[in-house]
């Protein structure tokens, strides 16, 4: 029921007289107690305030309508989106009320997004990229617009206290002064050492950890060079036993390539401190290997030699790739 009160008088503090209300120059103040009782609705032009979720209570409203529902623990806003008494719809945004029901804050204990629930996600274009998705703690964005991403916990906690990253079934375990080995690393995954300052990439084909960047030292000689005999290095100089390119840490040879300029058959023997290293025969004017798996220590002497027993070998020019390791 709507109550209507006509013709106010008040007492005109100038005159000391009753007078009627002007509108057009009166400023009207009304202190009154609005006390809600049980599940009445309180209404003041288009703002509504009562205790029940109004769909619920089925609250009569016009678009653009605001309904204050106030509990023992809270409150929500609602606001009127069609005009009928089951619009209403939460002001703060659809599920928001659930969000700050179950934060921390709030002493929540309940999910608010469980597994097999779908998030709508966006592309970088700003379309629609899809329903996201929520399964097993892993979330998979994008529908071919914006990529697909994979973000997972691992399966195991790692060697610190930042756990693992899983994305795109690449590990990325915590930063280490030594290799992870739990949970069980596979090719492609991750971690930076802390006493190269590398970034190290679980070589599978290897079945070692090694660092992602590659160093590259060369050697050759512009003229002929017998069996059993050394190339030369940096400004012509004969390398030896004792004289070549002195390995920084640890390391892994991965990778050998040249040129020359005669065929006969000849091996290039990659050397440790004048023990044989790494090996790869050559009958052609040019060849690679990047199958090489030979380790050496740090402080090594690297030099390369035309291995005994072979034939001279003329022009030759070559490169030797290693990769550093703890």
């Amino acid at each position: 029921m709507a109550n209507q009160v006509d013709n106010i008088l008040v007492n005109d503090d100038t005159t000391g007289l009753s007078r009627s209300i002007i509108v057009a120059t009166d400023n009207l103040f009304l202190s009154v107690d609005l006390t809600l009782q049980g599940t009445a609705v309180l209404t003041a032009d288009n703002i509504k305030r009562g205790t029940s979720n109004p769909n619920s209570a089925l609250v009569a409203g016009n678009e653009g309508d605001l309904y204050q529902q106030t509990t023992a623990s809270g409150g929500t806003l609602w606001i009127n989106t069609d005009g009928t008494t089951t619009g209403w719809a939460n002001a703060l945004g659809q599920g928001w009320s659930d969000v700050l029901a179950n934060s921390a804050a709030s002493g929540g204990t309940s999910p608010i997004i469980s597994s097999g629930d779908s998030i709508l996600g966006e592309d970088v274009a700003g379309g629609n990229a899809g329903a996201v998705p929520i399964t097993g703690g892993s979330v998979t964005s994008g529908n071919g617009n914006g990529g697909n991403v994979v973000l997972a916990p691992g399966t195991g906690s790692g060697t610190g206290v930042d756990g693992i990253v899983q994305v795109n079934g690449i590990k990325i375990y915590a930063s280490s002064a030594t290799d992870p080995l739990t949970p069980t690393p596979s090719a492609g995954d991750r971690y930076y050492n802390t006493v190269l300052n590398e970034e190290m990439v679980y070589d599978a084909s290897r079945s070692k950890w090694l660092t992602n960047s590659t160093t590259t030292f060369q050697f050759g000689r512009n003229g002929n060079t017998g069996a059993g005999v050394f190339y030369r290095g940096v400004n012509g100089l004969v390398l030896s036993a004792t004289r070549g390119w002195p390995a920084f840490f640890n390391g892994t040879v991965i990778a050998l390539g040249y040129t020359r300029g005669d065929v006969d058959v000849a091996t290039f023997q990659v050397t440790a401190n004048g023990t044989t290293l790494s090996s790869l025969s050559s009958s052609a004017t040019s060849g690679v290997t990047t199958t090489l798996n030979n380790d050496f220590v740090a402080g090594d002497i690297l030099a390369v030699r035309n291995a005994a027993g072979g034939n001279t070998t003329s022009t030759v020019q070559g490169w030797v790739r290693v990769k550093w390791r703890v």
